[in-house]
């Protein structure tokens, strides 16, 4: 069964997947080279969660919001800063304020 903080991990990028799409798309369009951990980051965050590394799929998920810039909801914000206070990860939970 899944932690309290693993579903708010995957609530949180099943919400965010279509901005980063859109965003992924914008940047094809300007032929800007897209790295790896944005292009394949979902796929990413899933893996680390299946292997339960949490904190990992946590900060992965935060690593493409701040690198794309996407706006992220307040409930959003709240589901990742719990899972990140959950997990006892004090300066990943920071980076959500």
């Amino acid at each position: 069964m899944n932690s309290i903080h693993e579903q708010h991990i995957r609530e949180s990028t099943i919400n965010l997947q279509s901005q980063v799409v859109v965003w992924i798309d914008h940047q094809i369009s300007k032929e800007t080279e897209i790295p790896c951990g944005l292009r394949d980051g979902f796929e990413i965050v899933d893996d680390y969660l299946k292997h339960g590394e949490s904190g990992l799929a946590l900060e992965h998920l935060i690593y493409m919001i701040h690198e794309t810039d996407i706006q992220v909801s307040d409930i959003i914000k709240s589901n990742l800063r719990n899972a990140a206070e959950a997990m006892n990860m004090q300066a990943v939970r920071e980076q959500l304020l």
